[in-house]
């Protein structure tokens, strides 16, 4: 009788989950709201896709359009690698992930870029862009039309005619 009671008369204090779907409008295709995927390399490294929402394609197939994506992917030695955008598609088949509409990459050692479009082969740990790309870090900006990323080996590949401006040593002890 006690469970009873305390079922049809909530106390105040009583923990309760709900949810909002306000200024949210359903499409009618399969969506869901801050989906996490996880996944490894070929490395067996460790990777996660994010997003504000995701809807699965109306093909069927295994690529899934995101909504404010973020990926965080770790490379070797513990550093990591953080990517986001305003839209992408992940296809879990591929283990891909093409961003779209700002994106901006973050690595642990300060670094970051900033392009319109990227390509991301999550199973080979590869980023790509042929997009004009702005980036800065501490040693200093760079600007090119173009990247490439391969964690095997962490090669930074630059295209067309990049231009870098290096800061001076703020301790004073250049080689």
């Amino acid at each position: 009788a006690v469970i009873g009671w305390s079922w049809f008369n909530p106390s105040t204090t009583a923990f309760r989950i709900d949810y909002s779907l306000q200024d949210f409008e359903l499409s009618g295709q399969d969506e869901m709201l801050n989906p996490r995927f996880f996944g490894v390399d070929n490395q067996k490294q460790r990777y996660t896709i994010t997003a504000e929402a995701a809807m699965r394609s109306a093909a069927g197939n295994e690529q899934v359009f995101l909504i404010k994506p973020g990926a965080d992917m770790t490379i070797e030695g513990g550093d990591w690698l953080a990517l986001n955008a305003d839209q992408g598609v992940y296809d879990r088949y591929t283990k891909t992930l093409t961003l779209s509409g700002a994106v901006s990459l973050y690595a642990d050692n300060g670094f970051e870029m900033h392009t319109d479009k990227a390509q991301v082969d999550l199973g080979n740990g590869v980023i790509e862009s042929t997009s004009a790309v702005r980036g800065q870090g501490p040693w200093g900006l760079l600007n090119a039309n173009g990247f490439k990323y391969a964690h095997k080996g962490d090669i930074m590949h630059f295209y067309g005619r990049p231009t870098l401006i290096l800061y001076p040593d703020p301790a004073g002890s250049a080689p």
